[in-house]
């Protein structure tokens, strides 16, 4: 009975992580799950289809993955990822620019949970999403408007400049007018 047991809890567990495994390989996200005291992580294959890194290159250890991040960035992340675990805060999130096994950077979101044992940070389970493509847009998008919205101070102060031009055409003519109507008067 314990036998039989055992063998439909292997089973259930092969097709969780069966499961798991089509759920990763289909996603775009990048999975990645460390374990804090032993300082191994793992990565889903999505990571080195993302990044072009064999996962023989990243190794298992945080540092590698730290030392990959835009040195502008780095002590950034770094720092807000050990404040977090410091402060048994439940997720950590960040934005950051990652080197890419071609040399270029692009742009990661990336969260996690923190897991905890007896008040002490174990393990953080976490995604990684590209979206650099994204932030391209939004920063052409925020051009464009700054752009239309300086074509639309131009027209406004080009407008406002035609109607002083024009108020000065018509108070001058008409002034004109009048002292020509009162000379004309006078004289008769």
């Amino acid at each position: 009975v314990i036998w039989d047991m055992a063998e439909a809890m292997n089973k259930e567990l092969k097709k969780a992580n069966e499961r798991l495994s089509n759920i990763a390989k289909i996603m775009s996200d990048a999975i990645w799950d460390l374990d804090i005291p032993g300082n191994r992580m793992y990565r889903s294959g999505a990571f080195a289809r993302l990044t072009g890194y064999s996962l023989e290159e990243t190794g298992s250890s945080l540092d590698w993955f730290f030392s990959k991040i835009h040195p502008e960035d780095r002590d950034r992340v770094r720092q807000k990822y050990f404040e977090q675990l410091e402060k048994k805060s439940e997720r950590w999130e960040d934005e950051y620019r990652f080197e890419f096994a071609d040399g270029n950077y692009k742009i990661f979101a990336d969260s996690g949970l923190i897991i905890y044992s007896d008040g002490k940070p174990v393990r953080v389970l976490g995604a990684i999403r590209d979206v650099t493509e994204e932030r391209q847009l939004r920063r052409q998008l925020m051009d464009e408007q700054a752009r239309q919205q300086q074509a639309l101070a131009l027209a406004t102060l080009q407008a406002q400049e035609k109607e002083k031009t024009n108020i000065s055409r018509e108070l001058h003519d008409n002034v004109n007018q009048i002292l020509m109507s009162a000379k004309l008067f006078m004289d008769t």
